[in-house]
């Protein structure tokens, strides 16, 4: 990984005593637990930072928050479980905990310690008691645009420095397949591909089919690519299927997937391509329903602001979010087409109110402006055929979603 050029990982804010916790964690053989996220890139985070601590003989598990019953993050009773029940000893989240105030004073109260990794954007409040907060985001001055990195990013940079203090330069672990996730994980994110983004993603891409990951490479070779595969491939073919499983309430499948070192992984690969199929066969029979739906409150001139959320609501949860957007913004083009042509100023108001909560669903998930827009370029081409006026308000929503 030197050869790459990364910057210093101690850059980052609280690195150094994170990785005096960790290390005195894994030497007295205390219990670590990960606390991720149910998303690609918590999944990949997590298996990141746990594969390098199990090989270095540490004691860790990983907790992932239940996506209908805990919700994102953590949760005072999520840390009760973790430390009451499991026994952590030390906990660490990634990808999440930045703003997680009463679980993190929940894990103090129970006598265990916090490590929090993320790259979310801080509270107006502070910071949560915690040994250490590795944020980006807690940065002045920025030359290396490490404020952009995914929270596999920020992870991987906890791994190198892990492996610098523990090491001596010639004993030290190859990050191979560290730095293979982390190319994945930050793609998936769809973070700015600039400074050290840029680096990881141009090496992760190179070395791509040379991990040890099992079953990776598996799946690799299950998906068909027309050339080398691209970092649009990897947000169109890989993370679809990496996702899957967290979407249909498994995402432990992905982490099996990712840390398996055994042939029982290219069993688990296959489990995973069964598990997008599906999801597949459901996202399509879901975005059926919500266009009938709104088909039929056209038909019945009943299309009110109970409609649009009922809508935005029910498909974004099922289908948009974890799968793209292009699917449904092409599916439900039609429907709304319609609407603007047979409801004049109403459906122009429908449209608009759709678009408001649209953008105010996308930015709650951290996927904002970009998908947005995707949307929005997807009707554009009806928009400006179908009214004089439209191409003005296309415009105009255009600008201030930027």
């Amino acid at each position: 990984v030197n050869e790459y050029k990364l910057v210093n990982p101690f850059v980052m804010p609280d690195m150094k005593k994170a990785i005096e916790r960790i290390i005195f964690a894994i030497k007295e053989g205390e219990k670590i637990v990960i606390c991720g996220d149910y998303d690609v890139d918590g999944m990949l985070a997590s298996s990141l930072l746990y594969n390098f601590i199990r090989d270095c003989n540490g004691r860790v598990a990983i907790h992932l928050p239940d996506r209908e019953k805990d919700g994102y993050g953590m949760s005072v009773k999520q840390m009760e479980r973790l430390i009451n029940e499991e026994e952590a000893e030390l906990l660490i989240s990634v990808d999440n905990g930045v703003t997680a105030f009463e679980a993190a004073d929940k894990v103090i109260e129970l006598g265990a310690e916090l490590i929090i990794t993320d790259h979310h954007e801080l509270s107006p409040k502070g910071l949560p008691n915690a040994t250490a907060i590795i944020n980006a985001k807690r940065l002045g001055n920025d030359p290396y645009h490490l404020k952009d990195l995914a929270g596999v990013g920020v992870a991987f940079f906890v791994v190198r420095a892990l492996n610098n203090k523990l090491f001596e330069p010639k004993k030290r672990k190859s990050l191979l397949n560290s730095l293979v996730l982390a190319t994945l994980g930050t793609i998936s994110d769809i973070v700015p591909l600039k400074g050290e983004n840029r680096k990881l993603v141009k090496k992760g891409m190179d070395i791509l089919f040379k991990s040890k990951i099992m079953g990776l490479n598996f799946l690799l070779e299950n998906i068909s690519f027309w050339d080398y595969p691209s970092a649009h491939d990897v947000g169109f073919s890989i993370t679809p299927l990496l996702n899957a499983p967290g979407r249909l309430g498994v995402p432990e499948k992905t982490l099996e997937l990712l840390t398996t070192a055994s042939m029982e992984s290219e069993l688990i690969a296959k489990e995973i391509i069964e598990i997008n199929n599906k999801r597949k066969e459901m996202t399509e029979v879901e975005t059926n329903i919500a266009i009938e739906n709104i088909d039929h409150s056209l038909a019945m001139r009943l299309i009110t602001w109970g409609d649009v959320i009922s809508v935005v609501n029910y498909s974004l949860k099922n289908t948009v979010i974890g799968s793209g957007p292009g699917y449904f913004g092409a599916a439900v083009d039609g429907a709304f087409i319609r609407i603007l042509g047979e409801n004049g100023i109403i459906g122009l108001i429908v449209f608009i109110i759709f678009l408001s909560a649209l953008y105010k669903e996308f930015n709650n998930f951290q996927l904002g402006h970009s998908i947005l827009l995707l949307i929005v370029t997807g009707l554009m081409i009806d928009i400006f055929y179908s009214s004089k006026i439209m191409p003005l308000i296309f415009i105009y929503l255009a600008y201030t979603t930027q």
